[in-house]
């Protein structure tokens, strides 16, 4: 319960009870949680989206659900997905990008980005079917979530300190099973076939952004974790509102 409890306050805005004697080690094994962080994510917004229904129209409810996710989640991985934006568009060189990264001004190329992503995610909200709409919008932010702990587990660590380098250094093999478990199971049961393509498509999302993230900075940081969750995501959503 420790473990989920400081996963919920990492990720989240919503108040748990303060973890004592945190340390590096205790935050990296707190990844196994990712996906039910981010199973909480989605059946608190699936609530929103199914009460919101009831009163407004379609293209209402899809800007209040945007609306939901950023207060659950006060923005934290929007945040790292347009620093990520700035610095890889930026054209500089390795050891700049990384400088761009960590500015806490944000660029236009950045803005740009996050903008095209939030019409997209808009856009997904409202084709999403009304057979598993309740569904898909539990199961998208744990897969988001569970693809930041396979891009942690598997590629470098690109700095040599941030908010990501507990993750970066200690999370391994143990915790990426573990979280595959449940992100798995979570896939299944609620979407059943059509989850587990969204899984497989989550993974395979997953490794190409961390592929191309450790190609241009070599390595990730907890930028890229947050850009690959936001990708990520997406790309579940595409899947689960294909062939409406």
């Amino acid at each position: 319960m420790t473990g989920f409890l400081l996963a919920l306050s990492f990720l989240t805005r919503i108040p748990v009870r303060p973890v004592k004697d945190i340390n590096d080690r205790r935050l990296a094994s707190c990844s196994i949680y990712f996906p039910v962080v981010g199973l909480v994510i989605g059946i608190i917004l699936a609530a929103g989206d199914n009460l919101a229904s009831r009163l407004f129209p379609p293209l209402v409810v899809a800007a209040l659900d945007l609306l939901i996710l950023f207060a659950e989640t006060g923005g934290l991985h929007i945040d790292g997905f347009i620093d990520t934006a700035d610095g890889l568009m930026s054209g500089k060189p390795r050891e700049r990008m990384l400088e761009i990264m960590k500015d806490s001004r944000t660029g236009a190329l950045g803005v740009t980005a996050v903008i095209i992503l939030l019409i997209l995610k808009f856009a997904l909200f409202t084709a999403l079917p009304a057979d598993h709409r309740f569904a898909s919008l539990i199961l998208f932010p744990s897969l988001g979530r569970w693809a930041m702990v396979l891009g942690i587990a598997f590629y470098p660590y690109a700095r040599k300190g941030g908010l990501g380098k507990p993750f970066g250094d200690y999370v391994g093999k143990r915790e990426f099973l573990l979280a595959t478990l449940f992100a798995f199971a979570f896939s299944f049961t609620l979407v059943q076939e059509r989850g587990l393509l969204a899984f497989l498509a989550a993974g395979i999302a997953a490794v190409l952004a961390s592929r191309v993230f450790t190609h241009v900075l070599g390595g990730l940081t907890g930028d890229t974790y947050g850009a690959i969750n936001e990708l990520v995501e997406v790309v579940v959503l595409m899947v689960l509102a294909a062939g409406r």
